[in-house]
């Protein structure tokens, strides 16, 4: 598309994009999404179409140009070659899948009368990590030194970040009880864990809290829960424009002085009124679509940024190393307006997996990333066994809240997340094993 006539963009937006909403929505269909929507290509096509393609499908027809945010308003022109990218990604990323199909998932349904250890180990240092969190001022995720300066932060977030697979272990006993006192200490389990989102202002938490229930019941009950899809919706449309104003409130800059939870609360509603509905729903769609900031990776490269030539892929090498014991390792994320608008400091947003590989290699690069990893991919669905425990349910629900996510993460975010997922399971399994063992053993000397 070099060459093309920029001011005559909506035309080939509109065309690109509907064909492109057409082909994802259609391997949604054949892969029976709604009954078994946990393998990483039907996961992968949803997050492109959320956060890609509607977005810019519907910034395409014009009807929000007289409101539109300026760096949507700089990059829109590049809608059409980002488009043709998500098409040309997810179709080579589905190719393994749709070569060698996957079979799906069942619980391995048992009585399970306390809590597992791996499960309670997990829960215990995902709420110490998260009194870290509070402790060292990090909670509101801005203004914290500790937050920039301490290799312990890392860790710690990724650790309270490990909650979702205590929260959908919660989930699935809760809607496997049989009595409505089996459901009490469940429900006040979710109740804390969505508090614990909600207050810190960041919606992503809050939404995939609320996601994870979506998915716990489509894996128990085998459909789809209309009641929690459409509060997913609500809090992603409504709490959208409320956690903007919200956090702007902590921040203090909608006020130079110290507010509390409830007063940033009633200020992010008291701009929030001001807003009419099309606003509204301009603010949702730009903090949604994540697409743009590949086109900003097209507008921008190669000139006047030239190709990195696999320079952001040497941060695989560094995988294995914790940030814990070397602090100088690279962070895992590339920061798209560190590369292209370095004077702006105060806010990061991702250069996603898509314009990753063309910023590297250009339109060559888009096919070869993504073949390579649809087979790991692939091969990462495998680990999972048709029948599968409560715990190791949980682990999948995490890793399905992951990857729906990942089109806006670099290849190195992909594939440390995999190796934790891993360790994850073989630790899961191993924990499963012994304690099997030791009740076959204490049966046997009851006998």
């Amino acid at each position: 598309m070099v060459g093309v006539d920029r001011d005559n963009y909506t035309l080939r937006t509109l065309s690109i994009g509907g064909l492109t909403l057409f082909a994802l929505s259609l391997h949604l269909l054949v892969r029976n999404t709604l009954r078994d929507p946990f393998h990483p290509d039907i996961l992968l096509t949803v997050g492109h179409l959320v956060q890609f393609v509607i977005p810019s499908l519907i910034f395409g027809t014009g009807l929000f140009d007289d409101i539109l945010l300026s760096h949507t308003k700089q990059v829109r022109s590049f809608f059409p070659e980002m488009l043709l990218g998500v098409l040309t990604a997810q179709t080579i990323f589905n190719l393994p899948f749709c070569l060698i199909p996957r079979y799906s998932f069942e619980l391995y349904r048992k009585t399970e009368k306390g809590l597992p250890f791996f499960i309670t180990a997990l829960a215990l240092a995902v709420w110490l990590s998260r009194c870290a969190i509070l402790a060292t001022g990090s909670y509101f995720h801005f203004g914290s030194t500790f937050m920039f300066t301490s290799t312990l932060y890392s860790p710690l977030a990724v650790i309270s970040t490990l909650g979702r697979i205590v929260l959908a272990y919660v989930l699935i006993r809760m809607l496997e009880a049989k009595s409505l006192r089996q459901k009490v200490l469940p429900v006040l389990y979710l109740i804390l864990e969505i508090s614990w989102h909600l207050f810190s202002g960041k919606r992503e938490g809050l939404l995939i809290a609320i996601l994870c229930i979506v998915l716990v019941y489509i894996l128990v009950r085998k459909k789809l829960p209309l009641f929690y899809s459409l509060v997913f919706l609500f809090v992603l449309f409504v709490g959208s424009v409320f956690f903007s104003y919200y956090r702007d409130a902590m921040r203090g800059r909608l006020s130079h002085q110290e507010v509390s939870i409830i007063d940033a609360s009633r200020k992010a509603l008291e701009f929030q009124g001001h807003l009419n509905v099309r606003k509204s729903i301009n603010i949702t769609l730009d903090r949604l679509n994540d697409g743009q900031f590949t086109a900003g990776c097209f507008k921008s490269v190669p000139n006047p940024v030239g190709f990195l030539h696999g320079q952001s892929y040497k941060m695989i090498l560094w995988i294995p190393v914790p940030r814990l014991l070397y602090s100088a390792r690279p962070n895992f994320i590339v920061n798209y307006w560190s590369l292209f608008r370095p004077e702006i400091t105060s806010s990061s947003a991702p250069v996603t997996t898509i314009g990753e590989a063309y910023i590297n290699f250009g339109w060559f690069g888009i096919p070869v990333v993504f073949l390579l990893l649809g087979l790991v991919y692939r091969g990462m669905d495998s680990i999972f066994k048709s029948r599968i425990t409560y715990t190791q349910a949980a682990i999948l629900i995490f890793f399905s809240t992951l990857v729906v996510r990942m089109t806006v993460n670099p290849a190195v975010s992909h594939l440390s997340w995999m190796l934790k997922i891993i360790v994850l399971l073989i630790v899961c399994r191993v924990l499963e094993r012994l304690s099997c063992f030791c009740h076959k053993h204490s049966a046997r000397i009851d006998r």
